[in-house]
């Protein structure tokens, strides 16, 4: 083998290792509540938007614990 054959295999080795993160398996995050679209005027209304604000804070603190998982900085709701 030549010089060239074995540059060639390091310069590959070296492909296969940087691209592996590549291929890590990554948990999705939780999908996100719809948004509110406009103001309530009924008590119904009221009332199904204090459940879509609750949607979004149970959403924001699980996507908080799941940075903490992953050793990113996890900020305190």
């Amino acid at each position: 083998m030549n010089k060239k054959t074995y540059l060639g295999l390091v310069l590959a080795t070296c492909m296969g290792v940087v691209s592996a993160p590549l291929w890590a398996e990554v948990v999705p995050a939780p999908e996100h509540p719809a948004n509110i679209t406009a103001p309530a005027e009924s008590p119904e209304q009221h009332t199904a938007a204090a459940a879509l604000h609750k949607e979004h804070a149970t959403h924001h603190k699980s996507v908080a614990a799941g940075h903490g998982k992953t050793g990113q900085k996890s900020y305190n709701y």
